[in-house]
């Protein structure tokens, strides 16, 4: 991890001017910054600190480009706070420091420049003023330095300060699952083509990678990469950087967009967040207000929806959901910053919860509690995540995507999984999760499904497996995936599966005075004519009610008291069984079965037997060999 230092202050006091005589670097690049003497864009430099080389992002001070001073605190691990010793704390000077706060920066030091402009009761004064601003906060008790253009020795106090700092500031472990990199920068170098700069998160990048560029799916090939003003292979996390890009020109990238790891990341225009709002605010946040978003590089105008509070007074925080006018990547737990739509100034800051959120209703308890539970368990969120995607039916790179973060959820979610909140389905090396609430869901589904089939078709035994999987589940659900799921609710004794039909656990065909009658007359009419059956025709002379009939004749089949042979040829189940039982005695031992020798055990006529024969083929329980058939 390399650590990058930044500069935060009001405009004109002497921030670049500062970080030339610590580089020897004038990091103001833009023609127009030149003439008008302030940074309106980010300039970037680097640092050597007793061999340790430190990138240094030097932000705009002045009000209209705040925008871009946070598009620069985007990656920093130290601040130089910067305060000219004639004006002392100035509004800009508050709201950068603000932003540096709200985005997590814990290290810093404290700048007086121009303190040859000021008297030393002047500095002294401004010294105090700045002791009382930052009490109570990460800067409190930090290095403050005092510099001033003839004294060169000044800049060195500054150089061993950060030194000292640099040295107390632990590698904090990233996860590597994937690359990502906010752009502050993209332009075109000749010879060479697009180079975007920014700094780098967490998995290891390489010369001769793709990255993907989001909010869309262009990819690019990663031609070269330079770190601290030097050409590397391979780029950690934590470092300023320069990405030279093959494939792509620089108007299909921009400041806000995001490079990632192909198919690592979702785009999203609705979060859930927790909301920090300024105790110098004035003014209370509304439901449905309308700000600005500023996360990593880029800004987008969203509404907020408060979730558990009518409106935000200074100083509260909350949860709420951003809905964004435009598309973003974010992963849970980055912090972000909210900004007054008109006029421009910060309000608060974001911390996202759940990138990947699902459109909610105000003051739902369930959610709200899933939110507190979240920030402190990363099960918590995880199960979310599964429970909204169970309808994709997703798996764990789905879920991975969706989880919105660079922490591996591998631990999360077997622990999950062994609590039973989460279905582990595997079939054919493929696994999907599914969330046991999703599952109660399509379990109410399905029984009420049930019991409407059941009441407009009492004589048959469920609904196709097929039919309630398109119609309760999804076309989509694998189908060994869906056959676990059907064996589990039989296990729980929610449903019967019996020759590819559904029925509710508890079902059991009940019929009327008529519907037994008929079902007594079919029975006695195929048990007084044996192998030789009748046909339908026969029956419906026998019942002055042929509807009723055609549904107890398709119970019987469906219930296998009659079995099909072969259209308009049915037998009992009982004969049936007993012609199975002579075809097994016969073809015992691999002796061949010939006609004559079956026609000797059952009373039928040739035309019967043949279609006996042949559906026992078709079946697979013979096989003809020449004129004769054996056991399969």
């Amino acid at each position: 991890m390399s650590i990058v230092i930044g500069t935060a202050g009001h405009i004109d006091h002497g921030k670049t001017t500062l970080i030339k005589n610590l580089t020897g670097v004038d990091t103001d690049r833009l023609p127009e910054e030149k003439k008008r003497g302030i940074s309106i864009d980010l300039g970037f430099s680097y640092l050597d600190l007793q061999g340790e080389k430190v990138g240094i992002i030097d932000v705009p001070g002045h009000e209209k480009f705040v925008k871009n001073m946070m598009a620069g605190a985007t990656g920093i691990d130290i601040v130089m706070l910067v305060i000219a010793a004639d004006d002392g704390i100035m509004p800009q000077t508050r709201e950068h420091f603000d932003i540096v706060r709200l985005l997590g920066i814990h290290h810093g030091v404290v700048v007086i420049t121009k303190c040859d402009k000021a008297s030393k009761e002047r500095v002294l004064e401004v010294r105090r003023e700045i002791e009382e601003e930052l009490g109570g906060s990460f800067l409190s008790g930090a290095s403050m330095i005092e510099t001033s253009i003839d004294n060169p020795d000044s800049y060195q106090e500054v150089r061993d300060s950060l030194s000292e700092l640099v040295k107390t500031i632990k590698d904090e472990e990233q996860e590597k699952i994937v690359f990502r990199m906010s752009v502050d920068r993209s332009f075109s170098v000749k010879g060479f083509g697009t180079v975007i700069t920014g700094t780098s998160q967490g998995k290891d990048l390489k010369v001769g990678d793709s990255l993907q560029i989001y909010p869309g799916d262009r990819v690019a090939k990663v031609r070269g990469i330079q770190n601290h003003g030097l050409s590397v292979d391979t780029l950690s996390a934590g470092n300023r950087c320069a990405i030279n890009l093959a494939g792509i020109d620089k108007e299909d990238i921009k400041r806000g967009s995001v490079v990632a790891t192909p198919n690592s990341l979702s785009v999203t225009r609705l979060m859930d967040v927790e909301i920090n709002y300024l105790s110098s605010n004035s003014k209370v946040l509304k439901n449905n207000q309308r700000v600005r978003f500023h996360h990593g590089t880029k800004e987008i105008i969203c509404r907020i929806k408060l979730l558990d509070q009518q409106e935000l007074k200074a100083g509260d925080s909350g949860y709420a959901q951003l809905i964004l006018e435009k598309e973003l990547v974010g992963f849970t737990g980055d912090l972000g910053i909210l900004r007054n739509y008109s006029p421009m100034f910060t309000i608060g800051g974001v911390t996202i919860l759940n990138p990947m959120a699902a459109k909610a209703k105000r003051f739902d308890e369930k959610l709200i509690g899933k939110l507190k539970g979240g920030k402190s368990d990363n099960s918590v969120k995880l199960s979310s995540v599964i429970e909204e995607l169970s309808s994709k039916y997703p798996s764990f790179e789905d879920i991975k995507l969706n989880f919105g973060s660079a922490e591996d959820i591998t631990e999360s979610l077997e622990k999950l999984v062994k609590n039973k909140e989460v279905l582990e389905l595997t079939a054919l090396n493929e696994t999907v999760y599914m969330h046991k609430n999703f599952l109660e869901e399509k379990k109410a589904e399905l029984l009420s499904m049930l019991e409407e089939f059941h009441s407009k078709n009492p004589l048959l035994i469920g609904e196709n497996t097929s039919t309630v999987r398109n119609k309760v589940f999804s076309k989509k659900f694998k189908n060994k995936n869906y056959l676990e799921i059907l064996s589990k609710l039989e296990d729980d004794k929610v449903i019967k599966v019996n020759s590819g039909l559904v029925s509710a656990f508890d079902f059991e065909i009940k019929l009327s005075k008529n519907q037994e009658k008929i079902k007594e007359i079919i029975l006695k009419t195929y048990k007084d004519n044996g192998y030789k059956p009748p046909k339908y025709e026969e029956l419906s002379k026998l019942t002055s009610d042929p509807k009723e009939l055609k549904r107890v004749f398709d119970m019987m089949v469906l219930l296998g008291k009659l079995k099909f042979i072969e259209k308009d040829v049915f037998l009992l189940d009982s004969d049936y069984n007993n012609l199975m039982m002579v075809i097994n005695q016969l073809g015992e031992g691999g002796k061949e079965i010939a006609l004559p020798d079956v026609k000797g055990k059952i009373d039928t006529s040739r035309k019967y037997l043949v279609a006996y024969l042949e559906h026992l083929d078709k079946v697979g329980v013979t096989k003809r060999v020449d004129n004769a058939r054996v056991l399969v």
